[in-house]
C-alpha cells in the first residue's frame, strides 16, 4: 500500500509540472519597470512594480538587446506576463511596451532624476511578491505628475516617500503635536523625535528632533513650501531609512537628493 501511495504521489506531481496548469504561478498585468541587469550576452533580469502581486523579479529572453533596452527603462509601463513553476522560483517574465514614461522625460534630466529615484526606492525597499497597493498607486500618480509637467513635483516626490516609509510600518506618531504647528495662518515647524519618530511642536531638551514642515499635510497646500524646506525632509526620511529599515540609499536616490540641495545624502 506504501509504494503504491508513494506512485500516485509521484504521478501526481509528474501531471501536475507537465500539464501547464500552474495558475497560482502566473501574473499577468500591468506593470512599472523598476531596473533591469544583464544575463549572459543578450538576455535580462527585469524587476517589476505591479499593483497585486507587488515587487517580481524574472527572466527576460532578449531582454538585453538594443530594442528590449528602449521598453525597459525604468519607470515605463509594461503590459507583463510572470510566468514560474514554483513561487519560490525566478521564473520567466515577458513585457510589452504600454507608455515609455522614462522617454518622455529623458529631455528634462531634474525630472528624469526624480523617476530614477523613485523606481529605485521602490526596489531598494519593498519585499518581493507582497502587494502594496497604496504604494503602486501612489508611484503612479508621481509618475503621470512628472510626465505631464505639472509644478511642484520635488514636493510630490517628498510626500510619496513619506507615504512609502508609511506603507512598510514606520509612520511618524502626531499624537504629541501641538494644533498651532497645524493652522494654515501659522506655518510653524514642526520637529520630528529620530528616536521615537514622533512629531512635536519644539524637542526638549536632551532630545534629537529634525525640523519638518507641517506642508505634507494635505491640508498645507497652501503654505510656501522653498527648496531648504524640501532639503530638510529629505534628510529626514534619508535617516529613518538607514536607520530603521537599514538599506543604504540608492545612487539614483542620492542624486535626487543632491540635486534638491541636500550636501551629502550618504550622511
Amino acid at each position: 500500500m506504501v509504494a503504491e501511495f508513494r506512485c500516485l504521489i509521484a504521478l501526481a506531481i509528474q501531471y501536475q509540472y507537465f500539464s501547464g496548469d500552474w495558475d497560482a504561478m502566473e501574473c499577468v498585468e500591468e506593470a512599472i519597470v523598476l531596473k533591469t541587469r544583464p544575463y549572459g550576452e543578450k538576455n535580462a533580469i527585469t524587476s517589476l512594480f505591479m499593483g497585486s502581486y507587488g515587487r517580481s523579479a524574472g527572466f527576460t529572453r532578449s531582454g538585453h538587446t538594443a530594442r528590449m533596452r528602449a521598453i525597459l527603462q525604468p519607470g515605463n509601463r509594461v503590459h507583463a506576463h510572470w510566468r514560474g513553476r514554483l513561487a519560490e522560483h525566478l521564473g520567466t517574465v515577458s513585457c510589452k511596451l504600454l507608455r515609455a514614461d522614462a522617454t518622455c522625460l529623458f529631455a528634462d534630466q531634474e525630472r528624469l532624476t526624480c523617476l530614477a529615484a523613485a523606481c529605485a526606492m521602490v526596489e531598494a525597499t519593498l519585499p518581493e511578491r507582497v502587494p502594496y497597493p497604496v504604494i503602486f498607486a501612489t508611484l503612479e500618480a508621481l509618475i503621470w505628475a512628472l510626465i505631464t509637467g505639472q509644478p511642484g513635483w520635488e514636493i510630490a516626490y517628498v510626500r510619496w516617500e513619506m507615504t512609502l516609509i508609511a506603507e512598510l510600518g514606520y509612520s511618524l506618531d502626531r499624537r504629541g503635536q501641538e494644533e498651532a504647528v497645524l493652522r494654515c495662518s501659522s506655518p510653524q515647524p514642526a520637529y520630528v523625535l529620530l528616536r521615537t519618530g514622533q512629531v512635536i511642536s519644539m524637542p526638549r531638551q536632551g532630545e534629537e528632533g529634525w525640523r519638518l514642515l507641517s506642508f505634507l499635510e494635505e491640508s498645507k497646500a497652501n503654505v510656501t513650501i522653498t527648496p531648504a524646506d524640501i532639503a530638510h525632509v529629505l534628510r529626514l526620511t534619508s535617516h529613518f531609512l538607514r536607520h530603521y529599515l537599514f538599506i543604504r540609499l540608492p545612487k539614483a536616490r542620492r542624486d535626487l537628493a543632491a540635486q534638491c540641495g541636500v550636501v551629502d545624502a550618504a550622511e
